[in-house]
């Protein structure tokens, strides 16, 4: 378990999980929640990280309430076939499951939504407002995103309010 840091401005803010796969430019790692439940998974650049911690108290303690949950593997379908999940891989599994992902920029501003279409550079999103309303489609350059989100609480409770909008 780790804790990973991308945020200069605010040292107190951190991610932490269980890292999956380490390629030369990304992580993948199962994020683990405050209470030590699964929270999806989060897929970023290894340039962004700025601090990486292991083996404090904290993690210590996390690790004991994550090993309780006996629920770790049913939260989200397993990506196999998507290995290493890289960026590209992480926005195809998103896709092709219809996971709500989250964006997040450098700002650590977040833009929610369904993978519609990506490419090498870019991924376009049908964006989904907390209220589960689509709110058109936005097309961000993959160099402009720190991060991938995909499944976590926050995302999931997004795709449920739109689907019971939408009466699916």
């Amino acid at each position: 378990m780790v804790e990973i840091y991308d945020d200069e401005r605010n040292l107190d803010r951190f991610n932490v999980g269980l890292v999956e796969s380490v390629t030369h430019d990304t992580y993948c790692m199962q994020s683990i929640g405050p209470h030590g439940d699964f929270d999806g998974r989060q897929v970023g650049r290894i340039e962004d990280v700025i601090r990486l911690a292991t083996g404090s108290e904290y993690l210590f303690a996390l690790k004991l309430l994550h090993e309780a949950h006996d629920r770790l593997a049913a939260e989200l379908p397993s990506p196999e076939g998507y290995y290493p999940l890289d960026l590209q891989n992480s926005l195809r599994f998103a896709k092709d499951k219809k996971i709500v992902v989250s964006l997040v920029d450098p700002d650590h501003v977040q833009i929610t939504g369904f993978v519609r279409d990506y490419g090498s550079d870019y991924v376009e999103i049908g964006e989904v407002r907390r209220d589960g309303q689509e709110d058109g489609l936005l097309i961000v350059h993959l160099d402009e995103i720190v991060r991938v989100d995909i499944g976590g609480r926050m995302e999931q409770a997004r795709a449920f309010v739109h689907r019971v909008r939408m009466g699916l």
